[in-house]
């Protein structure tokens, strides 16, 4: 596998990643409903393959990083939206918590509006949302891009318009 003591890393399942802070030879803590773990590789993975994730840099060293994983071990307060596996190693690796999945999935949700609304729009936001949902800076732009020509300029002409006759 090649990883590190204090590397990020990630598996996939299926539509998003996992991710978990090495800890050990042989040890990984990460973020799940049931709290932080640490757990073997082999039930991190899951039976998929895990990867490093890259950063290009990070505020603490290795052993900062696994002190700051272990400090949380056995908490219990995870929230997909707000607190989950990808936002856990960012605060170990970074003091702060952010998860590029989340970020990346709103956009995809507002072109699956946008789609309902208009349409003609619908395979289009179809392959925006695939790629919003990835994390490609494309796709997360063309998602804003949609999001603001079909939702956010219409209702803005709405209001305009209700302050003229108003």
């Amino acid at each position: 596998m090649g990883f590190k003591y204090g590397d990020h890393i990630r598996v996939p399942r299926g539509l998003y990643y996992h991710h978990g802070i090495v800890a050990g030879a042989d040890e990984v803590i990460h973020y799940l409903d049931e709290g932080v773990s640490l757990t073997s590789f082999d039930d991190f993975a899951d039976g998929g393959e895990p990867e490093r994730v890259k950063h290009k840099n990070h505020k603490y060293g290795r052993r900062e990083v696994v002190r700051r994983a272990k400090s949380r071990l056995d908490e219990d307060e995870y929230n997909l939206v707000f607190d989950n596996c990808e936002h856990f190693c960012n605060w170990c690796l970074n003091g702060y918590s952010a998860s590029g999945q989340v970020e990346n999935f709103y956009p995809a949700i507002g072109l699956g509006l946008a789609s309902v609304l208009v349409p003609g729009l619908a395979p289009l936001a179809a392959v925006a949302g695939i790629a919003g949902i990835a994390g490609t800076a494309e796709g997360v732009d063309i998602c804003d891009e949609i999001i603001d020509v079909v939702l956010i300029k219409p209702l803005e002409l709405v209001d305009d318009f209700l302050d003229l006759i108003l």
